[in-house]
């Protein structure tokens, strides 16, 4: 009895584990071709694609934005984040550029922000000292696809 309970327990969770894979193997594959078509070879850049279901372009920026001061990746690209979050979208077919100084425990940083808006994208683009990051917020009929790519300038 106590060998066909533990068989069934390893078969549960030899299925569960199956369809965990399963569901998450797509977005992984997905996500590394978008890395790979970005960047190719390039070692100094990353890319990746994400999608924010049933919202306009700036509630899925404030979303993203939001999420990423959160949890922060790089404790720099939180306080550029913020400061991007503070500054005004523009209108359609406009831009806004903004420099700003972090000033972090090792000195401070000069950073440039570029805005771009049209009726179906939102370009943010932000270079502080050699690093580039753009995220592009492209309106679908579902939601919002999210691509990011930083690099090395």
């Amino acid at each position: 009895m106590k060998k066909m309970v533990l068989l069934l327990g390893c078969l549960v969770f030899v299925h569960a584990e199956s369809i965990h894979k399963n569901e998450l193997t797509p977005e992984i594959k997905e996500s590394s071709k978008y890395q790979q078509e970005v960047c190719g070879d390039d070692n100094h850049c990353s890319a990746n694609e994400e999608f924010i279901s049933n919202v306009d372009i700036s509630e899925a920026f404030k979303q993203d934005l939001q999420k990423e001061i959160r949890f922060p990746k790089y404790d720099i690209r939180a306080l550029i984040y913020k400061q991007i979050l503070a500054m005004s979208l523009p209108n359609d077919n406009e831009s806004v550029k903004k420099a700003i100084v972090i000033t972090t425990e090792s000195g401070d940083l000069n950073a440039e922000i570029e805005i771009t808006k049209s009726e179906n994208k939102l370009v943010v683009t932000y270079i502080v000292e050699a690093e580039e990051s753009i995220k592009t917020y492209i309106k679908t009929p579902n939601g919002v696809k999210i691509l990011n790519q930083t690099s090395m300038l």
